[in-house]
């Protein structure tokens, strides 16, 4: 970056902070800079005073002289990699080792300037609410930071059924199968996840997960059993753990190195080793590993395809790449695209032949269609562009940036459902079962 950038904004994934799922983390937002100050999270006034080279790493030494959005203490540092940059804002009241990734709009930019002029500043802490105006069963619960309310029961066109009060915001973790309970996660206090009735928001139960867990996926209608991973990303080699929470207590699944987790039955897909770049999956029943492939670095996790043939993940520094692997060859076949700049999207097969790629930002905004061969098959009409997002039912469904998406499968289009007033919405996960809201 260049010294004259006094005036800085940086783009933190809030979202980060409740799920720690670095593979979502946002990005730079791109246009006019007062619409990117707008959707930031966190953004200050500030002046560079060192800078420091060691590893492949840059680290920038900032004073604060005016926080624009966010609780700071007097200094930032702000490390940059060819991952993009880490941001460690050593929030008052947060644990110092915390570290935030933030994935960039283009290669080499460290911060994205901002003018002195801030009278668009976000007002997500002065909101009103207006009555709930949807209609039917909730379609789909949200999560964020509105004013004093902190999650959100939509219809299936985005529309208010309830509001879930919560200062300082949270994240939907999962809808539980049945949908009759779901997984809260707050942003502020001890770290934990609250078990909430889906019709009414009542509070069920309050679970403390092991240090740096989070819940991943309900396994249960009760809430019962969950998926809990804890990983703490590095260069070049991450240390993870997968934990099932079942009936009170924490079981151990899995120690290693993977970047992610992808469960499926009774196997766990990683991928493992220096950045994320083996394909593994392990045998919950025997123990026993497997290896699958070799992809190209940064692979977070990967979707496996219905009849479990196929892998498609998305790899990646500078420049994104699509990779698909096709497990019915010995070896596996690997098949490699360059598909944009940065590691900006996700996967989700739609049958077993053909997936939808899910842009997070960026330069590219288009969600599109692929086949198992990595053959383009169709680019939606309308723009994506999400931090959380679920496909099911024949759609895919999305929210980032107070706004919640949806396109329908397999040939879209992509469209906004609900743009919130504030920016601060960021998760989202989908009923699947007819559910109506009540009063406790």
């Amino acid at each position: 970056m260049r010294r004259a950038h006094r005036h800085l904004i940086v783009a933190v994934a809030i979202f980060l902070v409740a799920t720690v799922t670095p593979a979502k983390a946002c990005s730079c937002p791109t246009g006019d800079d007062r619409d990117a100050l707008a959707r930031a999270d966190a953004a200050i006034i500030g002046t560079l005073i060192s800078r420091s080279d060691s590893g492949g790493y840059a680290t920038f030494r900032f004073t604060i002289d005016e926080e624009i959005k966010g609780d700071f203490a007097e200094t930032v540092r702000v490390w940059k990699c060819q991952r993009g940059i880490l941001l460690r804002p050593r929030r008052k009241g947060w644990a110092t080792d915390r570290t935030l990734p933030v994935r960039l709009p283009h290669q080499g930019m460290g911060l994205v300037s901002v003018p002195a002029d801030t009278s668009r500043r976000s007002t997500g802490g002065r909101q009103t609410h207006a009555a709930p105006d949807g209609e039917g069963p909730i379609k789909m619960i949200v999560g964020g930071n509105w004013g004093e309310m902190g999650f959100f029961a939509l219809d299936s066109e985005g529309r208010t059924l309830k509001y879930g009060q919560r200062p300082g915001g949270s994240s939907v973790g999962d809808v539980c199968p049945g949908s009759t309970h779901f997984l809260e996660v707050p942003w502020t206090g001890k770290r934990r996840w609250v078990v909430r009735k889906t019709s009414t928001f009542e509070i069920v139960d309050v679970v403390y997960p092991p240090r740096g867990a989070w819940p991943e996926q309900c396994l249960a209608d009760d809430a019962s059993r969950v998926l809990v991973p804890a990983i703490h990303y590095d260069e070049p080699i991450s240390k993870s753990k997968l934990y099932r929470y079942e009936d009170g207590e924490f079981h151990l699944l899995y120690e290693g190195t993977s970047s992610g987790f992808e469960v499926v039955g009774e196997r766990v897909y990683l991928t493992e080793g220096r950045y994320g770049r083996k394909i593994r999956v392990l045998d919950l029943t025997t123990g026993t590993k497997s290896f699958v492939a070799r992809v190209p670095r940064y692979a977070q996790g990967v979707a496996v395809s219905p009849d479990e043939t196929h892998l498609v993940t998305t790899t990646g520094a500078d420049r994104e790449k699509l990779i698909s692997i096709d497990m019915t060859t010995s070896p596996a076949t690997v098949q490699v695209k360059v598909h944009g700049i940065g590691r900006s999207g996700e996967t989700y097969w739609i049958d077993n032949t053909r997936f939808v790629y899910l842009p997070g930002g960026y330069d590219n905004s288009k969600a599109k269609v692929f086949d198992a061969d990595l053959a383009l098959v169709k680019t939606f009409e309308g723009w994506w562009y999400t931090l959380d997002e679920e496909v099911t039912d024949g759609a895919a469904y999305g929210a980032g940036w107070g706004f919640v998406f949806r396109a329908v499968l397999p040939g879209g289009p992509a469209e906004v459902l609900r743009e919130f007033p504030s920016s601060e919405i960021y998760s989202l996960s989908v009923v699947n079962d007819e559910v109506y809201a009540q009063d406790p």
